[in-house]
């Protein structure tokens, strides 16, 4: 069947590449509507729990959409003419951002003092005055001591200072994806010509809003500088491995096309991608590298055995095609896995990886045969290097089958159990190196001013009394106290520091009556007055509810690992639990945050049905073709292995896993199994049709696919290697936790699958005498 199949390609080469050449066109039409988002909730989902909470909490007070300017002075404190001229022009260019509904800083912090018994309110430092020494002491003072700005916008010791820019984006995610870049270039623009205006100032920016943008930069420089730099290393180490330009042009030829076409169907279906699919474009030319690699490498070697160009492709397609077909099959299968996968991104990066998969290996079946068979064949066809060291290696593993058999169990287990010391971690403001400006400034952020992880809660207030019932507001004085006092939290926001500045204020300033009203009325006319004296902008949305039936508390937590973040949550709950009067309701713990370390936390156990069903999928596939479930089984010893242990190698070298690494297992799976299937398809027909005895079959195994085998991983390991030198964290870490895996991989298939081989086998034969004596005996 398969030799008619090849005959036919051969006979209709031109046909088939012309097919190619045409769907190629075809597909490559939807690149222009290719769009990578810019919103970091897309790793999250519209159905994610976390992220309706977070949408309820946004209804209620303003979005946590921001950009955050942080200001060092290179010397002395913020509390200078020099800096706090700075921030003023700041502070007044900052509302002209596109999309800005509000500006937060020192200078225009709306500051209440008693006036005549009355509390007057406006700006902490007014503009267009010049300031004494003496009165910007003062003003540190306040800044300093006042709970809205201290570790918020001004440092404990106001050696620094922020300015928040607060965005209204539009809900509709193609226009925020417009919004986003149109507000970011503005803010960086400005901050540009702060930085030539004051050189004596160091300018940092965040945000979240910078976040969004910062994620689809980094998703353009991986394709822009990685997959160059990958096409480069797999060029090079191709022709040294293969030694035929044609075969290395052709590969790649096929690597180009199954991209194009894997990305232009993409953007046909007019699907907006997350940044992690920077990852897509070198896997796929990775996997498609594999594929070709058999074809060419038996091609070749039939040619330089005298074999004529047409008997050469055919045998390399009668020889190559069942083995091509499961490893394909084996790939996608673990590649869909990535569906368990609760962030959409992987989900999109698991289907259009496996449909390159699919598609490359259509096009190596087919393309690349009629390729073959159009064009004249190398006059000086060369044996593809290391055959000869194939040949000797094989010998010597089968001579120390037992020591490598016994050595590679210890291994396996020593780092099988190493990898429960993998900590789950996965922080979004940690997916950029150094090498990104947003992560210079959230260290330096966090170093500086406050914490950069966020956690809200929302606070519903008594029906019949709202925010201003001395009840609930010693409540929320109680909670935000207990948060105070946690390791690790920076600030605490909450409207119980308002009212009691105001009671302050309305007692002449008195710092004995700086605490809360006790009298519900007079509370609530605080209030009122306070916020009628706000200026438009600068309202208390941020803290309560527009019907002041509840306010909003915030903490910000210092650098911390996800599962820190969700046992202090936790913790939270449990003093939630203990001490809420039974008329209120405290909403559940909600942030980007919380909502990244849920679905870290969750993955982990989704991802282990992904890949429990990948090797059950992909065992069943290959009891099946091995017609033997004992080999079928007997496969996946060094397909499982692995992934263990390159799991413990990483927990002993990194440690800390999240997103991106509790998708490898369903990724290595189908890629690793690829090199344990050849090299069982030529054990089995070395065994069944040759009549070899294991040990001879071991040694066809290493002679014929050998060098396949050590090219493929070699390639695959260089490719991923190179991902690994990725700025954005969970294609760094997919890349190299693949390259580990498919590393060990290669080890265990050149040395535990051959010992293992005729271990069994060898003991297999020594008992059938025995069994067939016992018989006769019966």
């Amino acid at each position: 069947m398969v030799e008619k199949y090849a005959i036919w390609i051969i006979r209709n080469k031109l046909l088939v590449v012309l097919t190619t050449v045409l769907l190629f066109l075809v597909a490559g039409g939807g690149l222009a509507k290719l769009k990578i988002s810019t919103d970091f909730r897309v790793y999250l989902g519209d159905d994610n729990h976390d992220v309706t909470n977070l949408e309820v909490m946004e209804d209620k007070f303003t979005k946590n959409e921001t950009l955050f300017l942080t200001l060092v002075p290179k010397q002395g404190t913020v509390f200078t003419p020099e800096v706090i001229s700075a921030v003023h022009e700041l502070t007044d260019k900052a509302w002209q951002t596109p999309y800005s509904r509000r500006v937060d800083s020192i200078t225009n912090f709306q500051y209440s003092v008693s006036a005549d018994n009355e509390i007057s309110v406006g700006d902490l430092i007014p503009k267009d005055k010049a300031y004494a020494a003496n009165e910007l002491a003062k003003i540190k003072e306040i800044a300093i001591n006042e709970p809205f700005l201290k570790n918020s916008l001004i440092s404990e010791d106001g050696s620094s200072t922020a300015v928040q820019v607060t965005l209204h984006l539009s809900d509709d995610l193609s226009e925020r994806m417009n919004q986003t870049p149109e507000s970011v270039r503005y803010i960086r623009g400005l901050v540009d010509d702060l930085k030539a205006s004051h050189p004596e100032i160091d300018f940092y920016l965040a945000g979240s809003v910078m976040m969004n943008q910062v994620m689809g930069e980094a998703a353009v420089r991986d394709i822009i500088n990685l997959v160059p730099l990958c096409y480069i290393v797999i060029t090079i180490l191709m022709f040294l491995l293969l030694r035929n330009t044609l075969g290395v042009a052709l590969t790649l030829g096929i690597v180009s096309i199954t991209n194009v076409m894997v990305l232009g169907l993409s953007g046909w279906l007019e699907h907006i991608l997350a940044p992690v699919i920077g990852f897509v474009p070198n896997a796929i030319l990775i996997i498609a590298v594999a594929d070709c690699i058999h074809i060419l490498a038996t091609y070749y070697l039939e040619l330089s055995n005298g074999k004529s160009k047409e008997e050469a492709v055919k045998n390399s397609l009668t020889i190559n095609f069942s083995a091509v077909f499961i490893t394909s099959l084996a790939t996608v299968i673990g590649f869909l896995c990535l569906n368990f996968n609760e962030a959409p991104p992987y989900r999109d990066l698991g289907n259009m990886v496996a449909l390159g998969a699919f598609i490359a290996w259509a096009l190596s079946i087919s393309f690349l045969p009629a390729v073959l068979a159009l064009l004249p064949a190398s006059k000086k066809a060369q044996r593809p290097l290391m055959v000869s060291s194939m040949t000797s290696l094989g010998a010597h593993v089968i001579r120390n089958h037992r020591g490598y058999l016994v050595v590679s169990i210890l291994v396996s287990l020593f780092l099988t159990f190493s990898l429960f010391k993998n900590e789950l971690n996965d922080n979004w403001n940690e997916y950029f190196d150094e090498s990104f400006d947003l992560r210079v400034a959230v260290d330096a952020i966090d170093e500086n001013i406050t914490g950069v992880h966020r956690i809200d809660y929302a606070i519903a207030a008594p029906a019949d009394s709202g925010v201003s019932n001395p009840e609930y507001l010693e409540f929320v004085e109680k909670f935000s106290a207990w948060y105070k006092m946690q390791p690790g939290v920076a600030y605490v926001s909450n409207v119980s520091d308002t009212f009691k500045r105001l009671n302050k204020n309305m007692h002449s300033d008195d710092q004995n009556y700086y605490k809360l009203p006790d009298d519900e009325v007079l509370a609530a006319q605080y209030l009122l007055f306070y916020e009628m004296s706000l200026p438009f902008g600068l309202d208390l949305n941020n803290q309560v509810s527009f019907d002041k039936d509840s306010s909003r508390i915030t903490v910000m937590l210092h650098r911390t690992t996800s599962e820190q973040v969700l046992d202090l949550k936790d913790e939270a709950t449990i003093w939630l639990n203990a001490n809420t009067p039974q008329n209120l309701m405290v909403s559940e713990a909600t942030g980007i945050d919380v909502a990244f370390a849920n679905i870290a936390r969750s993955n982990t156990f989704s991802m282990l049905w992904g890949t429990a069903l990948a090797f059950a999928l992909i065992s069943i596939t290959l009891a099946i073709t091995t017609k033997s479930a004992r080999y079928g089984a007997l496969s996946l010893v060094p397909s499982i292995s692995p992934p263990l242990c390159a799991f413990g190698v990483w927990a002993l070298t990194v440690s800390q896993s999240g997103h991106a690494t509790s998708a490898v297992v369903c990724m290595a799976i189908g890629i690793i199994v690829d090199d344990t299937v050849h090299f069982m398809s030529k054990y089995r027909y070395a065994l069944d049709r040759l009549k070899l005895s294991p040990r001879e079959a071991v040694q066809y195994s290493f002679s014929t696919v050998g060098v396949a085998i050590v090219i493929t991983s070699i390639i695959l390991v260089a490719g991923f290697l190179v991902m690994g030198l990725s700025p954005f964290q969970p294609t760094s870490q997919m890349g190299n936790l693949l390259a580990i895996t498919i590393t060990m991989a290669l080890i265990f298939d050149l040395f535990m699958l051959p010992a293992l081989l005729i271990h069994l086998d060898e003991r297999k034969q020594r008992s059938a005498p025995f069994s067939s004596l016992v018989a006769i005996k019966d």
